[in-house]
């Protein structure tokens, strides 16, 4: 546990470094790429445009381990958090797959394992009877409530092809209600219910167009109107 979060803290030092020409006093174009676009060398400027490239890459398969070693049982919460959210910041198409597989983990997860009874309650004060059972009413929430759906809808428009995905096989309402919340978030209410109709109605197997018609059920505890946030939505 100890050593994932130390690796998502070096991550985050390294992403800062790269990103913004931060660090030790060393030859710009090794250890400050950012800062070396504005060099006069033009082989430095191309080297450091490869350099932020491949540091951006390890950065997001290092985040990406993370959430599967959640699956695995060798990640703590925070590290798949933070991990999440700078997926998100960083619009590390990427990882979608990593995301939309995490998609129903929610904030309160920590607090609802760490009670050894019912009644263990959130930040808010609100009680949770059991496992990750979340009221229906606050589905709307589901930006603050799973840190993957924020994530998701800041990468955009590239998370709905897997979101839909997902919504054909899932019959668990606590990845349903978030997956549908990414929708909403980036397409509004009324049009994520003409994407999933659609959807079903071209769907050819039975099981994944019960599991879309199923899906349409949750746009009722969404808000109406257009979308609250879109691709450029900052992720907290």
């Amino acid at each position: 546990m100890r050593n994932t979060r130390l690796r998502v803290a070096l991550v985050i030092a390294v992403g800062i470094a790269v990103t913004h020409g931060v660090g030790p006093r060393c030859r710009a174009a090794d250890t400050q790429p950012a800062a070396a676009i504005t060099s006069d060398q033009e082989d430095t400027r191309h080297r450091a445009y490869e350099e932020v490239l491949r540091a951006r890459t390890e950065m997001i398969n290092i985040l990406r381990g993370v959430l599967r070693d959640w699956r695995l049982g060798r990640a703590n919460y925070d590290s798949v958090e933070l991990s999440m959210r700078l997926l998100g910041k960083i619009r590390a198409i990427e990882a979608v797959p990593e995301l939309v597989s995490l998609v129903g983990l929610p904030k309160v997860y920590y607090v609802v394992m760490a009670g050894s009874a019912n009644g263990a309650k959130d930040d808010n004060g609100d009680v949770y009877q059991g496992d990750w059972q979340i009221a229906p009413q606050r589905w709307e929430d589901s930006l603050d409530l799973f840190p993957a759906v924020g994530a998701l809808v800041a990468i955009g428009e590239p998370s709905i092809p897997p979101v839909l995905d997902k919504l054909r096989v899932s019959d668990d309402p606590l990845e349903i209600g978030p997956c549908v919340g990414v929708l909403v978030q980036l397409k509004g209410r009324t049009d994520s219910g003409l994407l999933l109709t659609r959807t079903a109605l071209e769907e050819k197997d039975e099981a994944r167009r019960s599991h879309l018609v199923s899906a349409l059920t949750y746009l009722a505890y969404f808000p109406e109107g257009g979308p609250v946030a879109g691709p450029a939505r900052s992720v907290p």
